[in-house]
């Protein structure tokens, strides 16, 4: 426990309770396995992303700052400081849409929780059980925020990540620095005056959604770190009458979600892991026209209409622009750009999103073949699921259904281990090679017994950045 008691039981006093006083021998197996699968599942999307364009953009923005110290920078062995290592690992992590996510939450915890939580423990050389420790934390209590705040907090078209993200990072961060309960409440309180986040990208674009997850993770590293040294915050930042669960989700938030089961039940068990490179809401929609395809016998060219049925909140999150899509975020949200890929470029990974395909002929045709629309059913379970139903009407007039409640990387429909880390080595191994993506592998497998997480670090870097 903290070296202090609160004297008060509000929402964000037991969450800072629970922040300060987590031991990793407390927490059940299978959380703890699920933790050591998120580290490893971000560090390959951090490694596979930090040579995108738009990633080099952003560390030459950094870089540009002339900070320097505290942690390194993924793959390129930059040092800069802790804040901004936290803030560039993780826009490199969330940098190309195969990060984790949740789907009742719903958010991207990995992209916030551990680029901060690695900046840090490198920082402090704190040993690889109390990061881990720290990791759930995080998790924990960013997903609890976002359950408490869905899906309000979305349809008002505010993103996940940057708004509920702030509150994890700084829990996660107060733990690995020792933060007492009080302390860490106020880490939690400064955090939310950092919390933001709009999702205008749907609509108008940009490259901004990229360093969503970062703005998360820096203000949390950054809010742990002040309130370390006494900066001070509202107590009941989270259940307050102008905290920020009335302010951002009013009278649809859920408060009691803050605290269910805390302690007891994880929700971070909760994550899903993305097979694909795009929008999580596209996924079942991929699979089912996979599913047809393949009973059906037929390809792009007898296809003449494709109709996918999804939940409001899906339709929403989906690309609504004018004209296709002209830069690879917009594409990655559009149900016809992802169709389109996957039937004609046999494709949705990681690798296979390409400036040069924007705009591509065959590609835009097809994409104006396919319509979304609400589905009932999808609508009443989206808390559940992402699910969608997809009709293929082909040229010569057949009619083909086929609806997908739980794409693959969802706890309801797992990756096995074997695909869990064929999606890991075939982000890394481009990257560092196959020698690299295993060592990796099996110091995250064994980072609980670690001494110190610096040690850690040159594992994760191009050869002439180790040297």
């Amino acid at each position: 426990m903290g070296k202090e008691s609160l004297l008060v039981d509000d929402y964000s006093a037991q969450l800072a309770r629970y922040a300060a006083g987590l031991k990793l021998a407390d927490v059940p197996p299978e959380v703890v396995a699920t933790a050591k699968r998120v580290v490893l599942d971000q560090l390959g999307c951090q490694i596979a992303s930090s040579t995108l364009p738009w990633s080099l953009k952003f560390r030459d923005a950094i870089k540009a700052t002339g900070t320097s110290g505290g942690a390194t920078v993924v793959y390129h062995g930059d040092r800069v400081s802790i804040d901004n290592a936290a803030f560039l690992n993780s826009a490199f992590g969330h940098g190309n849409e195969i990060d984790d996510a949740c789907v009742r939450t719903p958010s991207h915890s990995g992209s916030v929780i551990i680029p901060a939580v690695m900046a840090l423990a490198e920082a402090l050389n704190a040993p690889g059980e109390k990061a881990l420790e720290a990791v759930i934390v995080g998790y924990e209590v960013m997903m609890r925020v976002s359950y408490a705040t869905s899906p309000h907090l979305r349809t008002q078209g505010h993103h996940g990540p940057p708004g509920v993200g702030p509150f994890g990072s700084a829990a996660a961060a107060a733990h690995l620095l020792g933060l007492d309960e009080r302390q860490t409440l106020n880490a939690i309180a400064i955090a939310g005056s950092h919390a933001a986040g709009l999702l205008q990208y749907t609509r108008g674009g940009g490259s901004v959604k990229r360093i969503h997850c970062g703005i998360a993770a820096m203000s949390g590293v950054r809010s742990a770190m002040m309130a370390a040294k006494g900066i001070t915050g509202p107590p009941t930042v989270l259940e307050g009458e102008k905290g920020f669960c009335n302010v951002f989700a009013g009278p649809e938030s859920n408060l009691p979600w803050l605290v269910r089961g805390l302690g007891t039940e994880y929700v971070m068990l909760e994550t899903a892991f993305k097979r694909y490179s795009c929008c999580f809401h596209t996924h079942t929609a991929l699979e089912a026209m996979d599913t047809i395809v393949a009973r059906e016998h037929i390809g792009p060219a007898d296809i003449a209409k494709v109709v996918v049925g999804a939940s409001a909140e899906g339709v929403r999150h989906f690309y609504h622009g004018d004209g296709p899509p002209r830069e690879i975020l917009a594409a990655q949200f559009s149900m016809g750009y992802c169709l389109a890929i996957r039937l004609l470029r046999n494709g949705n990974g990681f690798w296979d999103w390409r400036e040069e395909d924007l705009g591509a002929p065959d590609l835009v045709e097809f994409a104006d073949r396919v319509e979304t629309v609400t589905d009932e059913i999808a609508d009443k379970e989206r808390h559940d699921n992402f699910g969608t139903i997809v009709t293929v009407t082909t040229g010569d007039g057949r009619t083909f259904v086929e609806r997908n409640r739980y794409s693959k990387g969802l706890p309801q429909n797992p990756l096995n281990q074997a695909e869990f880390l064929a999606k890991f080595t075939d982000l890394v191994v481009p990257q560092l090679g196959a020698g690299a993506a295993n060592r990796i592998i099996d110091a995250i497998e064994s980072i609980d017994t670690r001494d110190d997480m610096a040690g850690l670090i040159p594992l994760l870097l191009r050869e002439p950045a180790r040297r």
